[in-house]
């Protein structure tokens, strides 16, 4: 049973807070029995242990690789601990550990994560209750791909279910507590056996909802920006934007809702950022990548195999997306100026393609 300590309204949770900074690939790995121990022993000298947790990970090896670390800064670090099994699921709870200055006597201070949670009671199409708040995450698991961590729970035999997606906050090396905000969540609660969900709920950044204006490109939300991504953006921030005929006026680089978006391009786990540039502005000035061809469109790709990133330019593209290729494999599909197709340049031309072997490659090419 999850511990719901207080219900609010849906709508508060539309906000989320930006940070202007970025950070590297985030690495989440399995902790050693004698670091379990120590975790444990601080938060129970903390008085954060509510007796919900059975610590199985102190004596089993098979629940020991469930407890997880993920470290944010040299200081800050964020530890997924086991509680308790189920039957087809387990639960854990998330705790922040600070490390105080002290190379000689370390100390910690730690904090018990709380997170929204959709309320669900019943079945049928009105089983969505409310928002509450819950220490206790069921089958959780952290990408660190996109800083995303998700939670599923089950009831009646599994037929009603409840999926949820977190977003993680954090500035490093600045005293700033991590966060985990509610980015969305789906219910299924009609046992039809079926995966249809009867509620999706998503939540974005304040400007997409509320505010179309442009923002300097200095208040974007770098958090988790890979390497390559943040070179595009410091190039477009330097060379972007243009005012050759008033140079009083100074012209500097924005954008409107999400420039840097997160997408699966194959059935291997791999992600990459895409980079649209119809959501930049010049602000104060004009810049060359606007117009009836279309916007430039980059991805940079994250091969975890060799821990290396790929830039892919694609050029001028009126609009991208991806979509599910025989029901599995992720189709990038690019709509293109018509000449492209060797037709009037006011006509569309569309090209699909796949991700394999590290490159991009025409479907059709691929299907001979």
């Amino acid at each position: 049973m999850k511990n719901i300590i207080n219900s609010f309204l849906i709508s508060i949770l539309f906000l989320f807070i930006s940070f202007d900074n970025s950070w590297a690939q985030l690495q989440v790995e399995s902790i050693s029995r004698e670091e379990l121990k120590k975790v444990i022993y601080h938060i129970k000298d903390k008085g954060l242990d509510d007796s919900m947790c059975e610590w199985r990970g102190l004596d089993s090896d098979t629940f020991l690789p469930e407890n997880k670390k993920i470290e944010l800064d040299k200081y800050t670090s964020i530890y997924q601990i086991h509680c308790y099994p189920g039957a087809s699921f387990a639960t854990y709870k998330f705790f922040t550990f600070i490390q105080v200055e002290d190379e000689i006597d370390p100390k910690y201070d730690i904090y018990l994560m709380e997170f929204p949670y959709p309320i669900v009671s019943g079945e049928g199409s009105d089983t969505l209750r409310g928002i509450g708040i819950t220490d206790l995450l069921s089958n959780a698991w952290f990408v660190s791909q996109t800083n995303e961590l998700h939670s599923s729970s089950g009831y009646r035999a599994g037929f009603i279910s409840t999926g949820v997606t977190y977003k993680l906050k954090f500035i490093p090396n600045k005293n700033f507590l991590p966060e985990f905000a509610l980015k969305e969540f789906d219910i299924d609660s009609i046992p039809d056996l079926t995966t249809f969900n009867n509620y999706e709920f998503r939540f974005f950044p304040e400007n997409k909802i509320l505010n179309q204006d442009p923002q300097p490109i200095e208040n974007l939300d770098k958090f988790g920006f890979w390497d390559k991504t943040l070179e595009v953006i410091s190039y477009e921030k330097i060379n972007g934007c243009k005012r050759p005929f008033n140079k009083s006026i100074k012209s500097f680089l924005g954008f409107v809702d999400n420039p840097v978006t997160y997408e699966l391009i194959d059935d291997r786990q791999t992600f990459a950022q895409v980079i649209d540039y119809s959501k930049f502005r010049c602000i104060n000035g004009y810049n060359d990548y606007s117009g009836t061809r279309g916007n430039p469109l980059k991805l940079v790709v994250f091969n975890g195999d060799i821990d290396q990133e790929k830039l892919f330019d694609f050029g001028l593209v009126r609009s991208w997306n991806f979509q599910r290729y025989k029901q599995e494999i992720p189709l990038l599909i690019l709509s293109l100026e018509g000449t492209s197709c060797n037709k009037s340049s006011y006509s569309n031309c569309f090209v699909s393609l796949v991700y394999q072997e590290g490159e991009f490659v025409s479907l059709l090419n691929n299907s001979k």
